[in-house]
């Protein structure tokens, strides 16, 4: 017997397998235990059977993605999760999380958190930098539950993986949209304002409207490696969606003239702190293209 099916986690050298609504425990196969790495992740989609009473991963299939910190292969989207405040909001660490998102083929979504604090114009604040990227934009506050039905409809028939500070309330989340996994939490550090990291190993939990949300340790590597400058806009969409007016071919919105990208930010299309950050992500790419020829 044959069968198709998600890994969803990984223990003392076996994978389980969800497939045809059954978790499977299974072993890997020799010619696999060879294979280079980085071996079987959780969110491998893989062929198993059974031989002499127990299952075998027999095969592995392509992956779409694979992100290295957390080790998950095919998520194809990331929520990045931020506070309005306890912790106050990191733009600089969600705008890092979006690009690498964007650079890794992967959908990025924003979702403020904690807005039961009486602080729903800060989230609105926060959210209007990301007004013309294109991104899904939530509200949600697990406490009172508000936008739980938006966010369900975001996740739905996804691989999501959440991605944010400490304290922001990723495990919260999870505990709202899979209320039978009951994920620890941390506590919030006063002094510091960050939160104790409470996960520790990367599990796909399946979701009622169809899809997984990944219970998976944050981001670890925020290193964008752009090597070619023209590369850095493809981070942004607010930016692509400007650089074909430019005059010049090539344009990288910097210093050149009659640029529509630095037009558009003039006239408030984009906003001012998105394209510094954009700027600031074309100078690393500078320096990582110098270096390489040192």
């Amino acid at each position: 017997m044959s069968l198709k099916g998600i890994v969803i986690g990984a223990t003392g050298g076996f994978y389980k397998v969800l497939a045809d609504d059954e978790v499977f425990s299974c072993s890997i196969r020799g010619k696999l235990k060879k294979r280079e790495e980085p071996g079987i992740l959780v969110g491998d989609r893989v062929e198993v059977k059974l031989q002499d009473s127990s299952y075998v991963i027999e095969e592995i299939e392509p992956r779409s993605t694979r992100l290295i910190r957390p080790a998950i292969a095919n998520v194809d989207q990331v929520l990045v999760v931020t506070s309005v405040r306890h912790p106050s909001p990191n733009l600089m660490l969600t705008d890092r999380i979006t690009v690498l998102a964007q650079v890794s083929g992967i959908k990025p979504a924003i979702c403020v958190n904690k807005v039961d604090l009486d602080c729903r114009e800060k989230a609105d604040e926060i959210l209007a930098n990301y007004d013309n990227t294109g991104y899904e934009l939530l509200r949600v506050s697990t406490v009172s539950r508000e936008g739980l039905t938006d966010l369900l409809s975001v996740l739905s028939g996804h691989v999501t993986v959440l991605a944010g500070p400490s304290g922001s309330g990723k495990s919260a989340i999870i505990n709202m949209v899979c209320p039978d996994y009951n994920l620890a939490t941390g506590s919030l550090s006063q002094k510091i304002e960050r939160g104790r990291h409470t996960t520790r190993e990367v599990k796909l939990l399946p979701l009622s409207v169809g899809g997984f949300i990944a219970d998976a340790p944050g981001f670890s590597v925020l290193d964008l490696n752009f090597t070619d400058e023209k590369d850095v806009e493809t981070a942004f969409p607010e930016v692509m969606r400007y650089s074909g007016e430019c005059r010049f071919t090539g344009c990288l919105h910097d210093l050149e003239p009659d640029c529509a990208v630095k037009d558009a930010v003039s006239c408030g299309l984009i906003t001012t702190r998105r394209y510094e950050m954009y700027k600031l992500c074309l100078e690393e790419a500078r320096t990582a293209r110098k270096n390489m020829y040192k």
